[in-house]
């Protein structure tokens, strides 16, 4: 038996966390100091970490689907196609969790 309940879900959005804010600002001085013949070189050397970071400010700078979602899965289904120019939803979805398990995000209404 299936029990229907008329519920509005609010809208949601990835947010960062303030230490990653910090850590996104110190990534983006060191490839802006690089130029564009560093540019290469500094982003084959960030670490996990690092590319965890980069690919959330991507997410909440809207680089690929807009910030804003009622589910989840729907939300990773678009940002993969963004990202991948496919549907990786799986690949977006561990992503995220490892940037919440990282503190990272935050996910807010």
């Amino acid at each position: 038996m299936y029990i229907y309940v008329n519920q509005k879900l609010n809208s949601m959005k990835i947010q960062l966390t303030k230490s990653a804010k910090q850590e996104l600002k110190e990534i983006n001085k060191r490839i802006s100091n690089a130029g564009d013949e560093g540019y290469d070189e500094v982003c084959s050397s960030l670490n996990e970490r690092e590319l965890l970071v980069t690919d959330a400010g991507m997410y909440v700078n809207e680089a690929y689907v807009n910030n804003s979602f009622k589910r989840l899965d729907n939300w990773c289904k678009r940002a993969g196609e963004g990202e991948f120019q496919n549907d990786h939803r799986m690949s977006v979805k561990k992503n995220i969790g490892k940037m919440l398990i990282e503190d990272i995000i935050t996910i807010v209404d």
